[in-house]
């Protein structure tokens, strides 16, 4: 969940800017160059973000709301991978350390994870619950 007012304000304010631009996009002739470019480049980042699912089109970006950044903060995305139980005991994870994304250690909970980056979310290595987890999977290395 969202500890922080202010970041509710923020995705708020971007959700605005992204629908304010598409409104702006539609005055424009359907086969304008312009249009279909800056459309694409729309499309593609919110997709490489993970804010929208496909690159359907104008319709797609529409349906862009705070829940799809919501659901790429570094909480959400340890309650899917199934890391926590929940986004209060994910965020605290991430505020003691436990957490990496690719090589680097996050500790902030607000972080938002592109969707190149799913995969390379994990314990940090050293991190007790890497430990408990290991001895849990019978992987723990004790030499």
């Amino acid at each position: 969940g969202l500890e922080d007012r202010e970041d509710y304000r923020r995705y708020l304010r971007l959700v605005g800017l992204i629908r304010s631009l598409m409104s702006q996009l539609r005055y424009l002739p359907a086969e304008s160059k312009i249009r279909i470019e800056i459309t694409q480049q729309i499309i593609d980042k919110l997709f490489d973000m993970g804010l929208i699912h496909d690159k359907q089109g104008l319709s797609e970006i529409d349906k862009t709301g705070v829940e799809a950044f919501c659901k790429r903060r570094l909480p959400s995305l340890l309650v899917q991978l199934k890391m926590a139980p929940n986004c209060k005991m994910a965020s605290e994870y991430i505020h003691h350390g436990h957490v990496r994304v690719g090589t680097n250690q996050v500790r902030d909970p607000a972080m938002l994870v592109p969707r190149t980056m799913d995969d390379y979310v994990s314990w940090m290595p050293g991190s007790k619950i890497k430990r408990h987890v290991d001895t849990f999977n019978q992987q723990r290395d004790d030499f």
